[in-house]
């Protein structure tokens, strides 16, 4: 099975994740993707893991105004103004989740266009995890800044 090299690899992640904020989150990016070691701290975070043509995860964070903004967009609530609360807890954990499982799906079927792959449900973590050596990719955009980590298990 052809396997692309890490350059390809972060070309189509990055395409494929803003094709996804395009398409179902109403969002466009701000300025050019970055990277950075961390997000902020007050982030939430979801991770999917993959096993398959290749094994790895999949780990968004959001700051909670950033989230709320995405689920907001994404089921099509109208904005909070006048004491209407922003969209939280369950509502927006789901989002993200369904986010991080939209994002990596995404991303599979265009890296590995013949790949067959499970994707496991997403698991809400308590904070985004500092202990891996991948940096963690910024998109910014006009309802804030969502982050990106990919740990890609290359197989023989």
């Amino acid at each position: 099975m052809p396997n692309p090299d890490g350059a390809d690899r972060e070309r189509i992640f990055r395409e494929s994740l803003v094709a996804v904020f395009e398409a179902m989150f109403f969002e466009s990016l701000e300025a050019d993707p970055f990277q950075t070691p961390q997000p902020p701290p007050a982030s939430i975070c979801a991770q999917v893991e993959f096993t398959g043509s290749h094994d790895g995860r999949m780990q968004v964070a959001l700051e909670p105004g950033t989230a709320a903004t995405l689920t907001g967009n994404f089921l099509g609530l109208p904005d909070p103004v006048d004491g209407v609360p922003a969209p939280a807890g369950e509502l927006r954990d789901s989002t993200l989740g369904e986010l991080a499982n939209i994002c990596c799906g995404s991303f599979l079927s265009r890296f590995v266009p013949r790949g067959s792959f499970s994707i496991r449900p997403p698991v809400l973590l308590p904070a985004a995890p500092a202990s891996a050596p991948e940096p963690w990719l910024a998109l910014p955009m006009s309802g804030g800044t969502a982050y990106f980590r990919l740990h890609w298990k290359e197989l023989p």
